[in-house]
């Protein structure tokens, strides 16, 4: 099976994954074992739906990385945001049943952790016309999935909690569903500002983190409420809201200061903003890698979460289907988080009129063997300048970034 972008689905093709509607994520649109006609491709692209996957002679094992059961599952994660933001349309003040919110993460964490080899956050939701529904969910299953692979580092940082309390993420997974909540509360000519210019030192929109907290204190347990209240703060300490410490002096928190909760959500939700420039289209996760390892955003994350980050999200997603410098069109099969962007490819050539593979089908480079090849495209975006290596705690760009590292800041804002 293979991760094609829908501008680049043609009919004939075969749905390998049912496909959501991307205001209804819990509704199923089309079922897998659906054949793409030309009125249906047309109607995926105009639903503005970023992926779809097909069936591919041959590589059918790319399945073991993902589930149909955890896109069900987040889709009911992003109905249930998608219920918060019309009730509190309909009642400033409704009751909210966080009981429940909290069932659905727990849910999905069971649902994971029985399809270990599912935990690739491959595809984000489609954006529809409710970016904030689709921006939460994709960073609360994001923080789950981090969280997990964190367990052992939670338990360091939260040593005043037991252990099997401490490397529990479903309040980690309800932080995530509601961490923007706030926005709900904003002056609408503050948030109509951010919708166009994303400007992070607007004040009015600063305030979003405070009223959120103040919707969820003593409703959601207090980790969870402080991950709402902190998931802009940086761990270089530039972030906000400030806080007075014991000396007296009132500044925002840094580091280990932070909540481990709070850095994990701030680091998805800056990496899914890097992946949908102000409410646009998804760009390649590589993409946004180039600019989230480029100073001053590498500075805002915690390294150990930044980590995690690379080995949930990766940087080119088994399914993927990329353009070599060679020329050649292949699909990325296998990877390392030690070398993100020299994953193992395999060649496509279109199947012959019986729908078989050809012979030189199956030929497979692994890119870390053949330094002579790289990714050049993805979704016929150029990705050349974006590849990165990872050597210890250090990040090589064999280029120059795209753009001034100011730029950067106030895009990633």
């Amino acid at each position: 099976m293979l991760l094609v972008s829908v501008t680049q689905a043609r009919p004939g093709m075969k749905l390998a994954m049912p496909v959501m509607h991307p205001d209804r994520p819990d509704t199923t649109l089309l079922r897998d074992g659906f054949v793409l006609d030309e009125l249906t491709v047309a109607g995926l692209r105009s639903l503005r739906l970023p992926h779809i996957w097909i069936v591919y002679p041959d590589l059918a094992f790319v399945a073991k990385y993902v589930s149909p059961e955890l896109v069900r599952a987040r889709g009911e994660i992003g109905r249930l945001i998608g219920d918060v933001i019309d009730r509190i349309g309909a009642d400033a003040s409704p009751k909210l049943d966080y009981e429940v919110y909290k069932g659905v993460v727990r849910d999905f964490v069971a649902r994971f952790r029985d399809e270990r080899n599912c935990g690739l956050f491959l595809q984000t939701m489609a954006e529809g016309d409710r970016p904030l529904m689709r921006h939460s969910a994709d960073v609360c299953v994001l923080a789950m999935l981090m969280g997990i692979k964190l367990d052992a580092y939670i338990v360091a940082q939260r040593r005043r909690v037991a252990p099997h309390r401490a490397k529990d993420v479903v309040n980690l997974g309800v932080a995530g569903m509601l961490h923007d909540i706030g926005m709900l509360d904003i002056a609408p000519d503050a948030a109509e500002r951010w919708r166009r210019h994303h400007d992070y030192s607007d004040p009015a929109w600063r305030k979003h983190v405070r009223f959120g907290y103040e919707r969820v204190k003593g409703q959601v347990e207090a980790s969870a409420a402080s991950a709402i209240l902190h998931h802009h703060q940086r761990y270089d300490g530039t972030g906000f809201p400030s806080r007075e410490f014991d000396t007296g002096i009132r500044r925002a928190p840094r580091g280990p200061e932070i909540h481990v909760f709070a850095r994990i959500i701030a680091v998805a939700d800056l990496f899914d903003r890097l992946r949908h420039p102000h409410g646009g289209p998804a760009v390649p996760a590589v993409s946004a890698y180039a600019r989230l390892l480029r100073p001053p955003l590498v500075d805002w994350c915690d390294p150990h979460v930044l980590g995690a980050l690379i080995q949930t999200a990766p940087a080119y997603g088994p399914g993927t289907v990329v353009r070599l410098s060679s020329g050649h069109v292949a699909a990325v099969v296998d990877w390392s988080d030690k070398q993100p962007c020299r994953p193992t490819v395999q060649l496509l050539t279109p199947p012959d009129s019986l729908g078989r593979a050809r012979e030189n089908a199956h030929v497979r480079y692994d890119l870390r063997q053949h330094p002579e090849l790289s990714i050049v495209e993805v979704d016929g975006l150029d990705v050349s300048r974006d590849n990165f290596e990872l050597t210890g705690t250090s990040v090589i760009f064999p280029w120059p970034p795209r753009s001034p590292a100011a730029a950067d800041d106030k895009a990633a804002a």
